[in-house]
């Protein structure tokens, strides 16, 4: 039996007896879980919040250990230095040693970034965290 996907077992409806004395006989209670498309949903909220802060954390790193400005490191430089160009202002980068760069706005950013992703996915519904699942009496026939 091949093995299911994560996405399927969420999306799956699982059916469980009823508790003896409760419901009639011939009835069965059945569980709806999330469906894929909030499975979907919650996935790519964090796949953009992962790829921002992969490219912030990957621009810290450079101007941390003075990489030069040509190829990936300045597709990373430019791109990191847009994502945080709001928070610039608030910490000076702090030079350690001469031409290696501690920018502590790219800290923020990425702090930033993971507590707005959490934010959203909680705000959305979508963590499932605290949430109840609605259960539904069908006859069975």
């Amino acid at each position: 039996m091949a093995m299911q996907s994560a996405a399927h077992r969420h999306a799956a409806v699982r059916a469980k007896p009823a508790p003896e004395g409760i419901d009639a006989p011939g009835r069965t209670r059945v569980q709806l879980v999330r469906s894929i498309a909030e499975f979907r949903v919650k996935q790519l909220i964090w796949l953009v919040v992962g790829l921002a802060d992969a490219v912030v954390g990957l621009d810290f790193l450079f101007r941390l250990i003075a990489a030069g400005n040509t190829g990936f490191a300045h597709l990373i430089f430019v791109a990191g230095s847009w994502l945080s160009a709001p928070f610039d202002g608030i910490f000076a980068s702090v030079p350690r040693i001469p031409g290696l760069t501690l920018r502590w706005s790219d800290l923020l950013v990425i702090a930033i970034a993971t507590i707005l992703g959490l934010t959203v996915v909680r705000l959305a519904g979508l963590s499932g965290v605290g949430r109840r699942q609605r259960v539904v009496d069908r006859l069975v026939a």
